[in-house]
């Protein structure tokens, strides 16, 4: 830690900790938001509750990878989820806010996609 700079408080997430050092730096909320990574805590939270929420076999095919506003895309590894998705959106969308605080998301963007971990 550079001297001058307090630490950071405990139980701060990576979201706050990560938008705080941005900010800190010049990086504007509005480039982030642009850019999908505006919402990091909403993300993690997203990102934790995915496997289940989807499923293991639809968790195995497919990955929340960023807000935009109040929509949350995802990569899947085959064309054919993203009917799949895009049909059964609304059901997973209830699964979703059912495991997780971000009940800002109201809509899901199905995008395919090679995301590394995915099968």
């Amino acid at each position: 830690m550079p001297h001058g700079e307090a630490p950071e408080p405990p139980g701060r997430s990576i979201g706050e900790s990560l938008t705080g050092w941005l900010a800190q730096r010049g990086l504007a909320q509005q480039r982030l938001t642009e850019r999908g990574l505006g919402r990091l805590d909403g993300l993690a939270a997203v990102v934790t509750a995915w496997p289940t929420a989807a499923g293991d076999e639809l968790a195995r095919h497919a990955r929340p990878i960023r807000l935009v506003g109040d929509v949350l895309v995802v990569a899947v590894d085959h064309p054919a989820l993203v009917a799949e998705l895009t049909l059964g959106a609304e059901m997973l969308l209830e699964r979703l806010l059912s495991c997780t605080d971000v009940p800002t998301v109201t809509g899901i963007k199905v995008i395919v996609r090679a995301v590394p971990g995915l099968e």
